[in-house]
């Protein structure tokens, strides 16, 4: 009873892990920002690359089309 009890707790813990891993890109643009020594910080909570460079924060940020997002296009169908 004790071996089910502890799968199941991992198996919560990994589910729960794997949603707030996917709700952090949950935007069609990320901006990243980049600090000293190497490290940085990627946000994806924009709806627009403008909305994104409104928000930039110095010349270290990039905003970029998240690799991420699956969700519906914000290209417009050229047409013929």
């Amino acid at each position: 009873m004790m071996r089910v009890f502890a799968f199941l707790s991992i198996v919560v813990v990994v589910l729960i892990s794997l949603h707030t891993t996917a709700s952090a890109y949950d935007r069609p643009y990320c901006m990243e920002i980049s600090y000293g020594g190497g490290g940085s910080t990627i946000d994806c909570a924009y709806e627009s690359f403008e909305q994104c460079l409104r928000w930039k924060v110095d010349i270290s940020s990039t905003c970029y089309r998240n690799p991420r997002w699956y969700g519906p296009s914000d290209r417009r169908k050229a047409r013929r």
